[in-house]
């Protein structure tokens, strides 16, 4: 009897370590393991202007589509697709899941990915390759702030607009109103770049305006429909124009284009852009 009690008291604390060691099984990424929350907006591909929301629930990450662009866009993805399920941290700034996949015939499915947090803070994705699939098998992403920080709300015919509330004047001392053109809102855009905490400038000799908010660089002429977004071309449907010696930019394509959402009311004839 006391042998076999001595027997137990010398497993004992090897049983408690294995009964308590799932507990501390990863403390390294425990530590940083919420890193990959928040808003990450995808840059430097065809699919660039993306953005996805990752949320957390009952200890699982997955990532929900807020806005899809690009090449998204042409796949067929849609805002609200679970665009990564199954996340789990492996480390810190490091997790494994799955990276929805789409096809044009309507199809989708899932790929085993890499998510890694890199040392300038960007999200680096590398997603599994299948037969001759290649398409977004390695994506980076940047993140955005994680919660809206204000509100600016136009009135088409109102010279005015609200930001957080306030009213201020859209064009300073000029009375200028948003009009509608070829069904696309244009107004002169410098009071609501400065709202956001951008600078914008304009070149008479090139009728060129380039427009700078954080990492965005936006270029745009006056009667030409072709934009540079950080050096890439891509095409506008409403192109900057005068009017009444003003100069009118496409509101929704300047502001989808530096990442912040734009929403239209048709019965008030309003525009709302969340940053």
């Amino acid at each position: 009897m006391k042998r076999k009690l001595g027997l137990l008291s010398a497993f004992f604390p090897v049983l408690l370590a294995l009964l308590v060691l799932p507990a501390f099984s990863n403390p390294v990424c425990a530590a940083g393991e919420d890193d990959i929350l928040g808003r990450w907006e995808r840059y430097g591909d065809g699919a660039e202007g993306s953005i996805v929301l990752v949320e957390k629930a009952d200890g699982k990450y997955r990532a929900r589509l807020e806005k899809a662009a690009g090449t998204l866009v042409e796949l067929g993805f849609q805002k609200n697709d679970i665009k990564w399920q199954k996340i789990t941290c492996n480390s810190a700034g490091v997790y494994t899941g799955e990276d929805m996949f789409r096809f044009i015939e309507g199809g989708y499915e899932y790929r085993a990915s890499t998510f890694k947090i890199n040392s300038k803070g960007d999200l680096e994705v590398s997603v599994q390759n299948k037969g001759d699939a290649v398409i977004g098998t390695y994506q980076t992403w940047r993140k955005l702030s994680a919660a809206k920080k204000g509100q600016i709300v136009l009135f088409i015919g109102n010279a005015y607009m609200k930001v957080n509330g306030m009213s201020k004047e859209i064009d300073p001392g000029k009375g200028t109103k948003p009009v509608i053109v070829d069904s696309r809102t244009v107004l002169p855009i410098r009071a609501i770049v400065e709202e956001l905490g951008g600078t914008i400038g304009w070149d008479g000799n090139e009728k060129k305006v380039t427009i700078q908010l954080n990492s965005k660089t936006l270029e745009l002429w006056i009667g030409c429909n072709t934009t540079k977004v950080n050096g890439v071309e891509k095409n506008t449907d409403v192109a900057p124009q005068i009017i009444n010696g003003r100069t009118m930019l496409p509101l929704r394509y300047i502001i989808d284009n530096l990442g912040y959402e734009v929403i239209w009311e048709g019965t008030a004839k309003s525009v709302t852009i969340n940053y």
